[in-house]
């Protein structure tokens, strides 16, 4: 059972956001996603001013950098800021002249682990005091390249742009939702429904920081800072966000999914429209958070009626079901074979999951 705690912490997530229909289907209200988070709402500016548009600056900047010059060997175009001195980024172009590439100027030196990458981006591990990365571009010697990527680091963890995060992953869950609304497409959960009537927004959303947590992190630090770094990843790099985030199983993208997963979901839900490509499909977030609200139709479709009923009016066990069966697809037939036990069942990381679950559930209602 759901500690009475989380259950405090949860109730007014969902209760004070849902109104119920006749049937006990809970019937979504814009205040189910808010507009913003509170305590991330500014003026405008961050530590220091316009830090937002510096860095999208700063990432045209570089790509132009890269479009207009050749080069014959592997480099990694670098825009840098001195927050104490700098009014706009400059670039700095570095060799891969090993696994460790130096470049020294006047104001110190940056040092480069090629074989430390994020989307294929190394990174810069050192730098002069003052100096802070705003983007990276790798450029190979054939000529093909990365996107332009902009690494997490603490002086770009603003209010700002935590915001810009949590906006960038809400819109795409809303403007999903609109889609599937506007194509009419019926919810198997609740026949003669709209998937975009039952489909949970506020549980999308958590699950797409929750994919994206470091589960050995979640127990050494806190949560709040990593559903920050989250929110600025996606802040900063927005449509280029989590692109080359691939699980060890080969789950992709914002909302990790397995391929057999969304084959079966284009399958299910064929006037859904999802992209055929399965890659192409996760790398475009609108396209995947359509394809998350209909996995989370598709789980609740699993239930006995009796139990999805249960579950309607008692929805801290709504939320942490799907969300178990999003990360293992165990918890229905585990529902069948041990009842309200069934939490005791599940694989020791979908435990976890649970755990990070009420811990986002615990950071999102205090923001």
């Amino acid at each position: 059972m759901a500690s009475f705690t989380f259950l405090l912490f949860l109730w007014p997530l969902l209760v004070s956001v849902n109104a119920y229909g006749d049937e006990g289907i809970p019937i979504r209200t814009p205040r189910e996603l808010p507009s913003s988070l509170s305590s991330y709402q500014t003026s405008g500016t961050s530590g220091f001013d316009g830090l937002f548009s510096k860095i999208f600056e700063a990432r045209k900047f570089l790509l132009n950098f890269s479009r207009e010059r050749s080069f014959s060997e592997e480099r990694l175009n670098v825009a840098v800021l001195d927050i104490n001195h700098q009014d706009t980024a400059k670039i700095l172009s570095i060799n891969h002249s090993g696994k460790i590439s130096s470049k020294y100027t006047e104001s110190g030196t940056f040092v480069v682990d090629w074989g430390n990458t994020k989307c294929g981006v190394p990174q810069v591990i050192s730098k002069p005091p003052g100096f802070v990365v705003l983007a990276l571009h790798r450029m190979r010697s054939d000529g093909s390249s990365t996107t332009v990527y902009t690494p997490y680091s603490k002086y770009i963890d603003t209010p700002e742009i935590r915001n810009a995060g949590y906006q960038y992953i809400r819109q795409n869950i809303l403007s999903a939702e609109q889609e599937l609304r506007d194509r009419g497409v019926e919810s198997l959960a609740y026949p003669g429904r709209l998937v975009a009537d039952v489909a949970p927004l506020s549980l999308a959303l958590r699950l797409a920081l929750i994919e994206h947590m470091d589960p050995n992190r979640f127990t050494r630090e806190s949560t709040e800072k990593l559903v920050n770094e989250i929110l600025v990843t996606s802040g900063v790099n927005m449509s280029d966000s989590f692109g080359c985030s691939v699980s060890y199983a080969g789950a992709r993208g914002l909302f990790q999914f397995m391929e057999g997963t969304y084959s079966t979901i284009r399958r299910k839900y064929v006037s859904a429209n999802l992209m055929p490509d399965f890659h192409g499909g996760m790398n475009n977030h609108h396209n995947a958070s359509k394809a998350a609200l209909l996995l989370l139709d598709t789980d609740l479709a699993f239930l006995p009626e009796e139990k999805k009923r249960w579950m309607v009016n008692n929805p801290e066990h709504l939320f942490e079901y799907l969300a178990a069966m999003y990360n293992s697809g165990r918890p229905a037939k585990l529902i069948s074979l041990h009842g309200d036990s069934w939490r005791e069942h599940l694989p020791a990381e979908t435990k976890k999951y649970l755990l990070e679950l009420r811990g986002i559930n615990r950071v999102l209602s205090s923001m």
